[in-house]
């Protein structure tokens, strides 16, 4: 019986990155997994990109279509944009302008949607690369996951718990969303793929104060109403350590810090199954820093959202929510 192979959607961000554009771009349309289209959003930029990105849609009409904002609106309407061009029958595929997809990465990812169907998210590790394409040692989760906006290099216990190459199960499902919930982002972006339904789930957007971390709040959504793949080859370079920002450190904290309460109250106000979750006895018995006997008792108390406070005194440093600017994102709250 000849498999199926429905149709995927490759968005991939662009912003000031021109040359490693031309690499992205390449890695999708060499694919060997056919039924896909790539949909570039370059959000403004100044360097050539958005004139490639262009280019790439005049040559390519049946391929690729480019959509070049004239106004830099960032990642989040980026995105959206992305979200609002996905046919109802296609799975996302993300790609960002600075990273490769190995030529087998759809065919291989897409075998486990269709052995099993009901999965809402695949993701998996991601070979590192710098600059000029040469691969460093380690692997995505030491550089993405994120604790109170630090890098850190610890390990996540849910690899230790599972052996085979697919992690269906529910009690892998809850952990991971409960690991996302108080560590933390710890998937690459680039390597995720999302099912028709669980877009659906997602209404086709992300909360505008969700920001940069807009990738987080969809795990963490995707996670608790669908089951979670995690598929242990690597086929995507994820490039590392290249990038300038305009921004410092204590700058980047502080919006990470931001984004990371609003991503917090609003998925555990708005999803019941993350509630139920951090209800569970077994979530409540574990040794986790955040789960204080303060936080045990609210939840036990049928006060969750008395038990947020405590979460989010105790994962995140409350001083920037003196700030006026932040009237404006928590009223999505």
């Amino acid at each position: 019986m000849p498999r199926s192979t429905p149709p995927v959607l490759i968005y991939i961000s662009s912003f000031e990155r021109k040359t490693y554009l031309k690499q992205a771009v390449q890695s999708a349309l060499d694919q060997t997994y056919k039924n896909f289209r790539i949909l570039i959003v370059d959000d403004a930029s100044t360097d050539g990109a958005a004139a490639l990105a262009q280019e790439y849609a005049k040559n390519y009409p049946n391929r690729i279509t480019a959509i070049t904002k004239k106004i830099n609106r960032g990642v989040v309407d980026s995105l959206n944009q992305a979200l609002q061009n996905v046919k109802k029958t296609e799975y996302l595929a993300c790609l960002a302008d600075d990273d490769i997809f190995l030529p087998e990465k759809l065919k291989t990812h897409m075998r486990c949607f269709q052995e099993k169907p009901k999965t809402g998210m695949l993701y998996s590790d991601a070979t590192l690369i710098d600059g000029e394409g040469n691969i460093i040692a380690g692997d995505t989760h030491d550089v993405i996951s994120m604790r109170d906006g630090k890098m850190y290099k610890e390990r996540l216990p849910i690899d230790k718990l599972f052996s085979d190459v697919y992690h269906r199960d529910e009690h892998y499902r809850k952990e991971i969303t409960r690991q996302l919930l108080l560590v933390g982002n710890f998937i690459c972006a680039t390597t995720v793929i999302l099912s028709p339904p669980a877009l659906n789930f997602l209404n086709y957007h992300v909360p505008v104060a969700s920001g940069a971390s807009c990738d987080w709040y969809m795990w963490l959504v995707i996670s608790a109403a669908f089951p979670v793949v995690e598929h242990k080859d690597p086929l995507t370079l994820y490039r590392y350590g290249h990038a300038s920002s305009s921004s410092t450190d204590d700058e980047r904290l502080f919006t990470l810090q931001r984004e990371s309460y609003f991503i917090r109250n609003y998925v555990f106000r708005r999803i019941v199954q993350i509630r139920n979750y951090v209800q569970e006895e077994e979530f409540l018995e574990s040794d986790h820093e955040a789960i204080s006997n303060l936080v045990r008792d609210n939840i036990r108390r049928q006060h969750p959202f008395q038990a947020l406070t405590f979460f989010m005194h105790l994962l995140e440093p409350p001083h920037w929510k003196r700030l006026p600017e932040t009237t404006t994102l928590l009223s999505e709250l």
